[in-house]
């Protein structure tokens, strides 16, 4: 697998515009949840169990997060941490569909 640097560029983020700021401050959180939750119970890439995916199947886990945030089904602090995992997986999206897979 090859990890596309640019992303590097994330850590120096700036904006002047208020939905620019909420951005910044949510992907902090979900780094955060990769970093210290995810990586860590899953391992990192390439060795993790996300690259024999393909973009059909992230889309499949993506669409059970939100079918499970419907009604609030699992309460709010559920909710918010489903919304870092959604977060995580378009980005893992991305990346499939970048490599044409």
């Amino acid at each position: 697998m090859v990890i596309d640097m640019s992303y590097k560029k994330a850590q120096i983020l700036k904006t002047n515009t208020n939905r620019g700021m909420q951005f910044i401050a949510f992907s902090e959180d979900v780094l955060d949840h990769v970093d210290n939750y995810t990586v860590l119970q899953y391992g990192d890439a390439p060795n993790d169990m996300v690259e024999t995916w393909t973009s059909t199947h992230v889309i499949n886990q993506m669409q059970k997060y939100l079918k499970r945030m419907e009604n609030n089904g699992r309460g709010e602090e559920d909710n918010l941490l489903s919304c870092k995992k959604l977060a995580h997986y378009a980005c893992i999206l991305n990346q499939k569909l970048r490599e044409g897979k």
